[in-house]
């Protein structure tokens, strides 16, 4: 079974209903997935917790690591 790692902000921990953010629409008898995500995160946080479930992997053969990261202009 592949192990996806889901990093990212609110819209992708959105907790309120689970079926309001994307990780939640992953086939769970695929993948094994694991949502590292907080509301209202920044970029570094995001970065952060993405690398520190990578840690915790102890192979990354079947590990697909998605990460979805915050636009911002200066605009």
């Amino acid at each position: 079974m592949k192990n996806v790692i889901c990093a990212g902000d609110s819209y992708t921990f959105h907790c309120i209903d689970e079926y309001l953010a994307w990780p939640y629409h992953l086939d769970k008898s695929a993948y094994n997935v694991t949502v590292c995500a907080e509301m209202g995160s920044s970029n570094t946080m995001i970065a952060r917790n993405a690398l520190y479930q990578l840690s915790k992997q102890t192979s990354f053969e079947d590990t697909v690591l998605v990460v979805c990261l915050l636009y911002t202009s200066d605009a």
